[in-house]
């Protein structure tokens, strides 16, 4: 949008210049998982929480953004104490545009898949438990996998931080030493049902992280 504005610049001590103290977050990108999207209304969820300002801790307004491929070049590995993250390299190609950025993630409209989906029922909070399940995220050769994992405990009054969640696949493991930054989003299937998805790694507990609800997101999304 255009705004017209007017201020007085002050002469600064330090140097008898002056300034407009003018200060402007223009865009911000970065490297994260689209949990899902609904084939009904073509509405794609990502991330399971929002985007923040780095300087002001506060949720970054969106006038408009874009959801693009991307592909995953390295991944650091996580460690107690030092979080791990995964390197990617933004593709050419759009698949979607960002319309909102909230608590629950970041949603948007699909505009074409390059493949086809893989289709999954949604299940409600009531029927997520605790016990075995499997995150699917893509941290090696470019390809997405099923990786196992187990629902340690249920916040279900928790607005985003619904599960707590740890890292008991050998291979994942091996790869990032658990939750890393760039798996938000990743989705978590349990009992053949889309229940959630990863959002936070515990920083001292790399192997453990919070997830969100699958139906927070789909409620968020409406």
């Amino acid at each position: 949008e255009t705004l017209t504005l007017y201020l007085t610049p002050r002469r600064t001590a330090a140097t008898g210049l002056y300034k407009g103290g003018l200060w402007v977050r223009d865009s911000t990108v970065g490297v994260g998982t689209v949990t899902f999207c609904d084939m009904e209304t073509q509405r794609i969820a990502a991330l399971g929480h929002g985007v923040y300002d780095t300087d002001t801790a506060s949720l970054l307004n969106v006038a408009d953004g874009e959801i693009c491929t991307a592909t995953v070049s390295s991944v650091k590995k996580g460690a107690p104490g030092t979080p791990g993250e995964i390197t990617g390299s933004i593709g050419d190609n759009t698949v979607g545009c960002v319309t909102l950025n909230c608590e629950e993630g970041l949603f948007g409209d699909l505009y074409y898949l390059d493949a086809a989906p893989e289709l999954y029922p949604m299940a409600t909070a009531s029927e997520v438990h605790t016990g075995k399940a499997q995150v699917i995220c893509t941290v090696e050769g470019g390809e997405k996998r099923a990786y196992d994992i187990t629902i340690k405990k249920l916040e279900p009054d928790d607005p985003s931080r619904n599960m707590t969640i740890r890292i008991t696949d050998p291979a994942l493991l091996q790869l990032t030493g658990g939750i890393v930054q760039g798996m938000s989003g990743s989705p978590i299937i349990q009992d053949g049902l889309l229940v959630g998805a990863v959002t936070h790694v515990f920083v001292n507990d790399p192997k453990s992280g919070y997830g969100i609800f699958a139906e927070n997101m789909l409620n968020a999304m409406r």
